[in-house]
């Protein structure tokens, strides 16, 4: 006698699990709903994670619904539309239809098809100097098949470099990828909005700088701006809330540990900028006056806080906040959330101005690394000089 198949069990779907990081910023959206625009609000959303999540937990009432197709229309993803349509049944069973919300000749079929089938995707790589300079790469498509994409490097000081934008082939896509992963890398993903942002950043600076717009980056601007406005604030307070960086004071270890990291290890000022101070420092130094160790020091330390005041004004000192804020961004996405946090403790204080320039901890500390490792460099030249001197015969001094 043949056995009966038993019938299978329906699987029960289950809420997405959350970390306490990636639900403050699901809250964080929620509590904006009533208060944004349905699809400003959506580009807000840094992945279908977070969307998936923010549809789970939304209270389903009528006003949710433009929301809800803005969602379904920015993501792709599966679970995202899964998510999406099960809230709006839910809202049709209440009564609650989405015909007022439908365009003229649209059908309620239609308002909640998909628009396309991939999702767009955006790509952004460290921050490499004091340049600000960093790689960029953004994917979207105009046909079902060919990919436009945009990729090349931008700086939030010299603007827009080397930037390519048009439709190429899915494999020319992936070597580009893979020449900035090994040029500029690793890269990690974010949101529309926040490429916005930083590529209309350079693209100011590169105004102000070169006589000539960026050809390639003129043909995507508009299609950017009218899909993904820029956003108005760092993006990686879309992740880590506010509230969770509340200021503590960085130790010097802590400060040594940030910027020993391999990422911000060039981050460096220019020689040409501090050589004034080292070269004061220097003659404090090797004067031939007989100085006590008291005067010295006080000396040193009046020619530091010049270095500090004239080499950050306020305008450096946001721009340095802003370059912390995007790398906390880059290693909270690359799982180095202890990094992310110091970059945000450190900035924290730097938008404020403070006739003390010693309330700047990560200022004072970022000077005195640069002009000691310069200083280093400097006194190893001429014990090399000097012991070249030394062994060179009589008569024959290399200079």
């Amino acid at each position: 006698m043949a056995h009966r198949k038993r019938p299978k069990k329906k699987k029960i779907s289950q809420p997405l699990s959350l970390t306490q990081e990636e639900q403050k910023a699901v809250s964080a959206l929620l509590r904006e709903m009533n208060e944004i625009d349905p699809a400003r609000l959506a580009s807000r959303i840094p992945d279908s994670r977070h969307a998936q999540a923010v549809v789970e937990q939304v209270r389903l009432d009528a006003p949710v619904i433009p929301f809800l197709i803005a969602v379904k229309e920015r993501f792709a993803d599966k679970n995202v539309q899964k998510a999406v349509k099960k809230a709006l049944f839910k809202l049709k069973q209440r009564g609650l239809g989405i015909e007022e919300y439908v365009k003229p000749g649209e059908d309620t079929a239609s308002a909640l098809k998909a628009p396309r089938i991939h999702e767009p995707e955006v790509f952004v790589g460290p921050l490499l100097d004091m340049s600000g300079s960093r790689a960029l790469l953004l994917i979207h498509y105009r046909t079902m098949k060919t990919p436009h994409v945009g990729a090349g490097m931008v700086s939030h000081r010299e603007g827009i470099r080397n930037f390519l934008y048009g439709p190429f082939s899915r494999k020319k896509t992936r070597q580009m990828m893979t020449r900035l992963e090994e040029f500029a890398g690793p890269l990690v993903t974010t949101s529309f909005s926040h490429a916005a942002a930083v590529l209309e950043q350079a693209y100011q600076k590169h105004m102000e700088n070169h006589p000539d717009a960026p050809p390639d980056y003129l043909e995507l601007r508009p299609w950017l701006l009218r899909e993904a406005p820029p956003l108005d604030h760092p993006a990686v307070y879309d992740i880590i809330t506010r509230d969770s960086t509340a200021d503590r004071d960085l130790t010097d270890s802590d400060m040594d540990k940030l910027f020993q990291h391999r990422l911000l290890k060039p981050w460096r000022i220019e020689f040409e900028g501090l050589r004034p101070y080292i070269e004061e420092l220097r003659k404090i130094e090797d004067s031939p006056l007989i100085l006590a160790e008291a005067q010295k020091s006080d000396q040193a330390a009046r020619i530091r806080e010049k270095c500090m005041k004239e080499l950050f004004p306020l305008p450096e000192r946001l721009l340095f906040r802003h370059m912390l804020e995007e790398m906390a961004f880059f290693f909270f996405k690359t799982g180095e959330e202890d990094y992310a946090r110091l970059c945000l403790n450190a900035a924290a204080p730097l938008d404020r101005e403070n006739e003390n320039l010693l309330r700047y901890p990560v200022i004072a500390f970022f000077v005195e690394l640069n002009i000691s490792e310069y200083m280093k460099m400097i006194q190893g030249a001429r014990t090399e000089d000097a012991q070249q001197t030394e062994e060179t015969p009589s008569g024959l001094i290399i200079m």
